[in-house]
């Protein structure tokens, strides 16, 4: 019977999930699905511009 003895990559209070989830705010306040992604042609979509809060 194996345990998993390693120890976490980073600390006990930042979890990877907290880290990855800092990221992908980030990317989405920087516009990066406008640039990098189909922001664009999601917000010329006649439903984002029916409605808006879809942005």
């Amino acid at each position: 019977m194996a345990r998993n003895l390693r120890t976490p990559a980073t600390g006990a209070v930042i979890d990877d999930h907290l880290v990855l989830a800092v990221l992908l705010i980030g990317i989405a306040a920087a516009g990066a699905g406008a640039t990098l992604g189909l922001g664009r042609w999601w917000t010329n979509t006649k439903l984002v511009r029916r409605l808006p809060w879809l942005t």
